[in-house]
């Protein structure tokens, strides 16, 4: 059962009955095809049951009549949209919407918006009292958002509505049936929003307190609705973050989208060779438009990827904490972000890693018989593993144990830490922790949050901050963690390929104590050479060393 069916059967006097109802499964559609014999099997005692088929039968009645009054205003209103003003656009913006008069009740069901205003009264008599306002004048917004609980939010919204045919209908509709539905609601947002776009000036902006404002007012208009239906606030309490939401906020996001869209492929020809300053801010207030979605929102998933693709190179040109920045980075699936922007910067390196690994196995065999290396006591053990794995995906393992004790740790200076006697302390890494710095292995997930608890107080006590590492559970499970997100992963080769290309992707730096190993990768496997790169030796070496076998 639906909200309306339920606010009905209240109005009636039936509430005893919504439970049945909601059992039956009888919706507004349903219950507008109840027949005789069904509200028997309802209604079992007479009294009851006359009631509500006469009840019903009235409101049959009714809803016929408003349906072909509406029908009436559809032969009598040409279907056109709200003309903006031209230094605004320039042009007339015409969003072709369906009408259709027959099903009054489908949440597809959009009445046209912005319609004349020169309506004949008899058609649409919208007699309520407080409703009855003059409206050839402007909504009078700077009085009503000066009073603290705003007491003129009613009215600015009643005025907005009465401008407009499809306001009218509005009102209609909730004088009738004493509830507005999805299609109602649409059609509501999209008059006020659409007023509002038409009462901006160049940059087309509604104020945050404006969208309160509304919401307010449709709420006190319109009793059974709930403001946050319409606009709920950007809030931020710790690391819970609720964005920026509702109907009309959603409108004003498209509207403005598909005006700016128009705009741009109009004045083309014009930008192209006049160079135009202001096409080009205007650009640019667009991304702005994505990234504030991009900083308050993590769905839908197909907007947030459109918007992250579009935006990534405004978003490469700004130097910020993007972990911190964008929600969608924290999610679960937030990797597959960060690979989308790799792919951006990479087009052709994206699948290097993966593309290369098999023959490295082969290579590393090679190498390691040629030279003379100290694997420890578990060398020998990750050595058969290499070469003769007991399960499939163990030689891999195998790589990823072995490449950072290739490598002799490098003294770190420690410019983060106090300074003793005016001389940088300085940091020698072991290879154990060299190696626990590119990948840490634990045998429990009960492991996990203490694994990085101790990497983070031992990057504090050496003032570096902890970036981002892999980290294996029992050689089954796998995690990139980047702060406090923790992103699972299929297998450990996918695990270093998106560790690896989150540092391009979000701009950070490789670990210090194991920067040998992922400059190795990166020049190896993935031939990125970058001016920025340091020159190691080591590394240099070993890259030589594994192209001349």
């Amino acid at each position: 059962m639906d909200e309306f069916t339920e606010h009905i059967l209240k109005a009636w006097g039936f509430e005893d009955m919504v439970t049945i109802f909601k059992d039956e499964e009888i919706d507004q559609t349903e219950l507008l095809n109840l027949t005789e014999d069904m509200i028997k099997e309802l209604f079992p005692k007479i009294g009851k049951r006359s009631k509500f088929f006469s009840k019903l039968k009235e409101y049959k009645k009714t809803s016929q009549g408003f349906l072909e009054e509406i029908t009436h205003v559809s032969k009598l209103q040409p279907q056109k949209d709200v003309t903006y003003d031209e230094d605004i656009s320039q042009m007339v913006i015409e969003i072709q919407e369906p009408f259709a008069s027959t099903d009054l009740f489908s949440d597809e069901n959009l009445f046209p918006e912005g319609t004349s205003n020169d309506l004949d009264p008899i058609s649409i008599n919208t007699d309520t009292s407080e409703r009855s306002i003059i409206t050839d004048k402007k909504p009078n917004y700077i009085q009503a958002v000066q009073s603290e609980e705003n007491p003129q939010s009613k009215v600015y919204v009643t005025t907005i509505l009465n401008n407009y045919a499809d306001g009218k209908l509005v009102f209609k509709y909730y004088d009738t049936f004493g509830t507005l539905n999805q299609s109602m609601r649409n059609t509501l947002s999209s008059i006020v929003i659409k007023h509002e776009i038409q009462e901006c000036e160049h940059n087309l902006k509604i104020e945050k307190n404006k969208f309160s404002l509304l919401a307010e007012g449709i709420e006190k208009l319109f009793p059974n609705e709930i403001k946050e239906t319409y606009f709920t606030p950007y809030c931020k309490d710790g690391n819970n973050v609720i964005p920026m939401k509702g109907k009309l906020y959603d409108k004003y996001c498209n509207l403005k989208k598909q005006i700016k869209k128009i705009n741009i492929n109009s004045n083309s020809d014009v930008a192209t060779h006049s160079g135009d300053v202001d096409n080009h801010n205007f650009i640019d207030s667009d991304y702005e438009d994505k990234i504030l979605w991009l900083k308050n929102n993590t769905q839908p998933s197909q907007t947030l990827q459109t918007y992250w693709v579009e935006t990534v190179r405004y978003r490469h040109h700004k130097k910020h904490n993007l972990m911190e920045l964008y929600p969608a980075l924290n999610r679960p699936l937030g990797h597959f972000l960060i690979e989308l922007d790799f792919k951006h910067l990479y087009p052709e390196k994206d699948f290097k890693l993966l593309n290369k690994i098999d023959v490295f196995v082969v290579k590393l065999i090679e190498h390691i018989k040629s030279a003379n290396y100290q694997f420890g006591i578990q060398g020998p053990s990750i050595l058969k593993e290499l070469q003769t794995p007991s399960n499939p995906g163990n030689e891999y393992t195998a790589v990823f144990k072995l490449l950072p004790l290739l490598f002799q740790p490098l003294t770190i200076k420690l410019n983060g830490k106090r300074k003793i006697d005016g001389i940088t302390s300085v940091w020698r890494p072991s290879k154990a922790e060299q190696a626990a710095a590119f990948i840490t292995f634990i045998s429990d997930v009960g492991e996990l949050k203490i694994a990085h608890k101790v990497k983070v107080d031992k990057a504090f006590e050496y003032g570096l901050k902890l970036q981002p590492y892999v980290i294996v559970i029992n050689s089954t499970e796998f995690f990139v963690v980047i702060d406090n997100t923790y992103y699972k992963l299929e297998t450990l080769i996918k695990a270093v390929d998106v560790c690896f290309k989150s540092f391009f992707s979000l701009n950070v730096h490789y670990p210090t104590e194991c920067e040998q190993v992922w400059l190795f990768i990166q020049h190896y496997f993935f031939e990125i050479k970058l001016k920025s790169d340091k020159s190691i030796l080591s590394v240099k070496t070993l890259v030589n060393d594994f192209h001349k076998l």
